[in-house]
């Protein structure tokens, strides 16, 4: 997990208020059924490796700026397998709910720590404001 961790903080070191990034991490065949494409044309290129997530992001928002709208897809088919970047701009509607004790801190927030409770998802990531949060289980903390 520090590995993820030091990615998302070069994401949030790369792109400090350049509006939000959401990440999807999972495990398994396919992907979380808690997900749904948002269709984007031109449709980003999926298949490149987590690594290279910070150059990516700049390139294929700058041929698709609605791109930054969902959440990014990042699977590996098991927990030996590295993780590559498997799709853009998902919408995310997790059925786990996390308890509603927490005060409101925004929609991307709620719906990362929820989705985070889900089969096969391993962990989420929200980047904002040049920080990065990790999502694990329905527990939030700072990277």
């Amino acid at each position: 997990m520090q590995e993820t961790h030091s990615i998302f903080k070069a994401v949030a070191t790369a792109r400090p208020f350049r509006g939000t990034v959401l990440a999807c991490l999972y495990t398994g065949l396919s992907l979380p059924t808690a997900c749904s494409p948002m269709s984007r044309i031109p449709a980003p290129k999926v298949g490149s490796p987590i690594e290279d997530l910070v150059s990516r992001l700049d390139a294929v928002l700058a041929h698709n700026q609605a791109v930054h709208d969902g959440a990014i897809m990042i699977g590996r088919h098991t927990p030996e397998t590295p993780y590559r970047i498997t799709g853009w701009s998902y919408r995310l509607f997790p059925q786990s709910v996390v308890a509603n004790t927490l005060p409101n801190r925004g929609s991307a927030f709620h719906s990362a720590l929820s989705m985070s409770l889900e089969p096969q998802v391993d962990a989420m990531y929200l980047v904002t404001g040049g920080k990065a949060v990790c999502f694990t289980a329905g527990i939030a903390s700072d990277v």
